[in-house]
C-alpha cells in the first residue's frame, strides 16, 4: 500500500499524453509525458525506447509483455504481478482492446467494490506483510 502507481493515457487535442502519480518517476511524483516510456522500474522498454516509434502496436505490446515478465521474474516481484496482461491501443480516433480485454465490472463507486469484496464476489490476494486487518482499515477510510 506504500507503492501507489497510477497511470492514465489519452490525447489532448492531437498530442498523446501519459500522466502519472508515482513517486518512483525521475521527473517527479506527478506529471505528464508526451513521448517516451513511463515505467515504475527500469526494464528493456527503456533500453529500446528509441526504436518504439518504428514498431507496430502489436510489436510494442509484445515488448511490453516481455518487459513485465522479465521484471516479475526478479526476486519476489512475481508476488505482486498477476493476471493476464491486458493491452489497450489508444489513438486519436478512440481506443480498442488488442489483447485480454478485462471483464466488465458492475462497480460504479469504491463502496460497490468494497461490498463485492466483503461478499466474496471479488478476490484480493494480499502480499505479506500486508494483512487483512490493514486492508479493512483502508476500506474503513472510505466510509
Amino acid at each position: 500500500m506504500e507503492k501507489q502507481l497510477l497511470f492514465a493515457a489519452g490525447f489532448s487535442g492531437d498530442v498523446p499524453k501519459i500522466c502519472y502519480f508515482n513517486k518512483l518517476q525521475p521527473e517527479g511524483e506527478l506529471g505528464c509525458k508526451t513521448d517516451g516510456v513511463l515505467e515504475s522500474a527500469h526494464t528493456l522498454m527503456k533500453e529500446r525506447e528509441a526504436e518504439l516509434r518504428y514498431l507496430s502496436a502489436a510489436e510494442v505490446a509484445g515488448l511490453a509483455q516481455k518487459a513485465i515478465r522479465d521484471y516479475a521474474a526478479h526476486g519476489d516481484y512475481w508476488k505482486t504481478m498477476g493476471g493476464p496482461i491486458s493491452v489497450l491501443l489508444i489513438t486519436r480516433g478512440g481506443s480498442r482492446w488488442l489483447q485480454n480485454k478485462p471483464p466488465e465490472q458492475p462497480w460504479l463507486t469504491k463502496r460497490d467494490f468494497i461490498n463485492a469484496y466483503r461478499n466474496k464476489k471479488v478476490r484480493i490476494i494480499l502480499i505479506p506483510p500486508t494483512t487483512e486487518k490493514q486492508l479493512e482499515a483502508l476500506f474503513a477510510t472510505d466510509s
